[in-house]
């Protein structure tokens, strides 16, 4: 992430700034309120076929999902993943609509691109709602 700060030019920050000030704020009485405002300094997370990475653990590859299934996109990468487990080495067709491509069709990229935009934005929306109940 390259942050710019008026009369400082441009800041390269990585997972180790965090960690590092995580570590300087431990036991004080700053750290609760800080560690909030950095939690919410970094982007939400983006559901997206293509692999995004994870800033904050500094990987490159990256997928979440958690067990027992709690939300949509978790309920998209298991199935995605029991599809891939059954059909090793076969790809999902580049067109949904394809005539006789079945449950790979569910899994074409331009399909989980659209979920994951929809998803993405009903999550946000509720986590507005949610604060805006607070």
């Amino acid at each position: 992430m390259k942050v710019a700060l008026p009369g400082t030019g441009e800041l390269s920050i990585s997972p180790v700034h965090y960690q590092k000030l995580l570590k300087k704020l431990a036991g004080k009485t700053e750290e609760r309120i800080l560690s909030y405002l950095m939690l919410r300094s970094l982007k939400q997370a983006r559901y997206e076929p293509d692999s995004l990475g994870h800033f904050a653990l500094g990987f490159d590859e990256y997928v979440h999902f958690t067990s027992p299934i709690r939300r949509y996109p978790d309920l998209i990468v298991h199935r995605a993943l029991k599809w891939a487990l059954a059909n090793p080495g076969a790809s999902p067709p580049p067109d949904p609509h394809a005539p006789k491509h079945g449950t790979a069709a569910l899994y074409a990229h331009c399909v989980l691109e659209e979920l994951g935009s929809e998803t993405s934005d009903a999550e946000r929306r509720a986590a507005n709602a949610a604060r805006s109940r607070r």
